[in-house]
């Protein structure tokens, strides 16, 4: 499974560079393994989103506009820290049965997401991967 992590978006829900730049990269493992399920987190928060819409929604219409077909999207983890970004995904990889996660983060976030996830899924046979 790929797990995009959130980050800001305009007042408007455009993506920003992060989060676009985020999504390309899943985009290429995506075309590696097009039977994976992808997990977009980011919900709402003054810090990132504002809109009316959780900010993994305008992650997912990015990627359907490029190709992916809805249907691989599995629900939102509508987090607003990246704490919660790895204790809402940890449910839905686990009721997917996911054996993998490729985390997709960027190269200044890159510590505080493997610290999180790791230890988040400590308690699981899931393996933790990491995309920057």
């Amino acid at each position: 499974m790929i797990v995009i992590l959130g980050s800001p978006n305009s007042a408007d829900g455009k993506l920003y560079s992060v989060a676009r730049g985020r999504c390309e990269l899943a985009l290429g493992e995506y075309a590696k393994h097009p039977g994976w399920r992808i997990l977009l987190t980011g919900g709402y928060g003054a810090h990132f989103n504002t809109t009316g819409r959780p900010h993994a929604a305008y992650l997912r219409d990015y990627l359907v506009e490029r190709g992916v077909p809805a249907e691989a999207i599995v629900e939102f983890a509508e987090s607003a820290t990246t704490l919660e970004d790895a204790s809402l995904s940890k449910p839905i990889v686990l009721k997917y049965g996911a054996p993998q996660i490729l985390v997709v983060t960027s190269d200044y976030h890159i510590d505080r997401a493997r610290y999180v996830f790791e230890r988040e899924f400590a308690d699981t046979d899931v393996h933790i991967e990491f995309l920057v």
